[in-house]
């Protein structure tokens, strides 16, 4: 099953070129043009930079030189520096910085000038969609983490308001993402509006009036967003969350040898509850049709505020009991001895022991 960041996190890292957000149609003015003239029409237009008219492209003139500047354009044009240069297949992620740095730049395809990009260009809805896309996957991050570090107050699907909540209110999540809880209330809180103002069709500029800060705010959601799910693919806490999870059975309790199964909630996904029972009663169909004697279990996380049905099944060796786990796309099993209860992860490992007690 795929990570749920996948597909929204490759949008916002790849797919979103310069290209993508771009001035395309940019006026060029004539070398010999009138120093006044131009500067009327540029105060017209409210243009702080115009590409001279030639082939190729190599100055470019400032609104603020053309000031008591007399005689013909070329004479107060500057040449276009490498900083001022981008090509237009250049991420998103890689492009807003330099813009924070240099304020604006030409665009290239091969050698020439295809477009310009400027603070107004922070407007356009391909910005707006690649901030909105790092947030929310910063969402879903955090959701998943949450579940992983026994912080996961509901099994409701909780807005974005209830996860920062949670998220400050957990300090060892805190210390692996390398904050404090003051640092992460301030700029979670700040994200979760900025989302909130990207959702209903705003853009960076409007969150923040400054060049600098609305890049820095774009930067850093997709900083956070890197750490968190970095963090998820790394994390010890999910092995050690499963080893803390009580198990009964119902009846005579669990058998003494047995795996136990759950087609609940499959990967670090949430289901409805309906999803849930359906599920539930398919693996329940599979183990009957298969003539596998079995028991229903509860696996019950501490403070019993989070729990998943499953089936313990006995007569079921390791490798086709994760052969049916997979198929439902757990995550885990458990295998129980007379002494012993094995998390074992899909590839057959096991991730955590504990005494049966």
């Amino acid at each position: 099953m795929p990570r749920p960041d996948e597909d929204l996190g490759r949008l916002a890292a790849e797919a979103l070129r310069v290209r993508h957000w771009m001035t395309r149609d940019v006026l060029h003015a004539a070398p010999d043009e009138p120093i006044a003239e131009v500067r009327l029409w540029m105060d017209a237009r409210g243009f702080s930079l115009v590409p001279l008219r030639e082939e190729p492209v190599e100055r470019y003139v400032c609104r603020e030189d053309l000031d008591g500047a007399e005689g013909a354009l070329a004479s107060v044009a500057r040449p276009i520096a490498l900083p001022h240069l981008v090509e237009a297949d250049l991420s998103l992620d890689a492009a807003l910085p330099r813009l924070a740095t240099h304020g604006w730049f030409f665009v290239l395809e091969g050698d020439r000038v295809v477009g310009i990009i400027t603070r107004a260009d922070l407007r356009r809805p391909a910005v707006r969609l690649h901030t909105l896309a790092h947030l929310l996957v910063l969402e879903e991050g955090l959701d998943t983490l949450l579940r992983s570090y026994g912080a996961y107050r509901s099994v409701a699907r909780r807005s974005f308001v209830h996860v920062v909540q949670d998220t400050v209110a957990c300090p060892p999540l805190l210390a692996d993402l390398g904050l404090d809880r003051d640092a992460a209330s301030d700029v979670l809180h700040n994200l979760r509006r900025l989302r909130n103002h990207l959702a209903h069709g705003r853009s960076l500029l409007d969150h923040t009036l400054e060049l600098p800060d609305a890049v820095a705010e774009a930067a850093r959601a997709a900083k956070l967003c890197a750490r968190v799910w970095q963090l998820i693919d790394d994390r010890d806490q999910i092995w050690q969350a499963y080893a803390q999870a009580s198990l009964s059975g119902q009846g005579d309790g669990l058998p003494a040898s047995a795996v136990v199964i759950t087609a609940y909630n499959p990967g670090d996904e949430v289901l409805p509850s309906e999803q849930n029972a359906r599920r539930d009663r398919a693996l329940g169909a599979i183990l009957t049709a298969r003539g596998l004697p079995f028991v229903r279990s509860v696996a019950r996380a501490p403070g019993g505020d989070f729990e998943e049905p499953g089936f313990a099944v006995e007569g079921l060796d390791r490798f086709r009991a994760l052969e049916l786990a997979q198929r439902f796309g757990q995550r885990a099993i458990y295998e129980l001895t007379p002494e012993e209860i094995r998390v074992i992860d899909m590839q057959g490992r096991a991730r955590r022991t504990v005494s049966r007690g």
